[in-house]
C-alpha cells in the first residue's frame, strides 16, 4: 500500500558546467564521421577548410567594395582602375568626379580627381588630378625682370607686391608619387591667355621667345632649343620633340602645340595651347614656365590656365 508523500528534500550541490555550444559546422562534420565510420581525410579537411576561407574572403571583398565606393571621401577608392573593376558587366562605371587614396593613407588623405572611363576599352582609364589652387586663366600682371634676374614664373615680381607668382605644383604629393609608380603615361595641357606678348612663336617663323617648362623632376622641356619636326610652314603647329632619354627609339616627352594665337596678337586677348605628353608618368606635372618676351611698358598681363594632370596605363 502507498504511503503519503514526503517533505521535499534539500538542494544538491551545483554539478560542473556544460559543455561548448555545438556549431553546426561541427555538427555536420561529426555526421560526415560517423557515416564514414571515422575521422576526415587530409584532403576532405582541406577541401572543406577552403572552402571556408573561400566565403570569408568574398565577405570581405563585398564589404570592402561598399568602403571605397569612391563616392565621397569616407568612401575613396584605391584608384580609378579600382573604381571600374568594382563595376559590374550591366552597369559599367561612369567618368565622373571620384575620391581616391593611392597611398592608402586615410580618408584626410584623399584626394578628388576625375576618372575617364572608355566603355570601348575597359582598360584604358585616366585619372586626372587638379593643383589644389587651379589657375583657371586667371590674369597676373608681371613686371619686367632686371638684368640678371631669373624670368622663371614662379620667381617673377607682380605689378601689385601684395600679390605672389600663381603656384603650379600645388599638387598633394604623395599622392602623385603613388599615381607616377602605378601608371605608365602622362599628360597635360597649359594654356597662355596673351595680350601682347609672345611664349611661343613670333609670326610663323621666329621662336627666340618660346617658353620653357619645367618638368617636376627638375628637366626643362625648352621650346626655344629642342629641334622641331615637320615642314617650315607648319612649324607654329607642329611637334616639339624633347628626349630626356629613349624608351624603344620613342622621344620621352613629347609636346604639342595646339594652337598659338599669341604669335598673332591682334589687339584682343589671344591663347597658345601647348599639350605635353610622357612615357613617363613620374615628369609630370608642369611645375613652372620661363617668360621670355616681356612688353616695353614694363607691364606683362598673362592669363594661365593649367589642365590636370591625366595618368594612365
Amino acid at each position: 500500500m502507498k504511503g503519503d508523500k514526503g517533505d521535499r528534500g534539500p538542494i544538491g550541490r551545483t554539478g560542473p558546467p556544460g559543455g561548448a555550444k555545438v556549431n553546426p559546422a561541427d555538427s555536420q562534420l561529426r555526421r560526415r564521421r560517423r557515416s564514414t565510420g571515422g575521422l576526415l581525410s587530409i584532403s576532405e579537411m582541406n577541401s572543406t577548410l577552403f572552402a571556408t576561407a573561400d566565403q570569408i574572403m568574398q565577405r570581405l571583398q563585398s564589404l570592402r567594395r561598399g568602403q571605397r565606393s569612391g563616392a565621397t571621401r569616407f568612401t575613396p577608392a584605391i584608384s580609378c582602375a579600382d573604381i571600374g573593376h568594382q563595376a559590374s558587366a550591366g552597369q559599367p562605371a561612369q567618368t565622373g568626379l571620384y575620391w581616391i587614396d593611392p597611398n592608402q593613407g586615410g580618408i584626410k588623405d584623399a584626394i578628388q580627381v576625375k576618372c575617364v572611363f572608355n566603355a570601348d576599352q575597359p582598360n584604358l582609364v585616366q585619372t586626372c588630378v587638379s593643383p589644389k589652387e587651379p589657375q583657371n586663366a586667371a590674369e597676373f600682371e608681371y613686371t619686367t625682370p632686371l638684368p640678371g634676374e631669373s624670368k622663371w614664373q614662379s620667381s617673377l615680381r607682380l605689378f601689385n607686391p601684395m600679390h605672389n607668382p600663381p603656384n603650379l605644383n600645388s599638387y598633394r604629393q604623395s599622392q602623385l608619387n603613388y599615381l607616377a609608380v602605378s601608371h605608365r603615361r602622362a599628360q597635360q595641357t597649359i594654356k597662355f591667355i596673351c595680350q601682347g606678348s609672345y611664349v611661343y612663336g613670333k609670326g610663323n617663323a621666329d621662336f627666340q621667345h618660346a617658353t620653357a617648362l619645367r618638368l617636376r623632376d627638375g628637366s626643362v622641356l625648352d621650346l626655344a632649343a629642342t629641334p622641331r619636326t615637320g615642314e617650315p610652314e607648319d612649324y607654329a603647329y607642329s611637334d616639339r620633340r624633347y628626349k630626356l632619354d629613349s624608351l624603344m627609339g620613342l622621344p620621352l616627352v613629347n609636346a604639342t602645340v595646339l594652337f598659338d594665337g599669341c604669335a598673332m596678337w591682334n589687339g584682343e586677348r589671344v591663347e597658345t595651347e601647348i599639350k605635353v605628353e610622357s612615357l613617363d608618368a613620374s615628369l609630370l606635372p608642369i611645375t613652372d614656365f620661363k617668360l621670355r618676351h616681356f612688353l616695353p611698358s614694363g607691364k606683362t598681363v598673362l592669363g594661365i590656365d593649367l589642365s590636370a594632370v591625366c595618368y594612365s596605363n
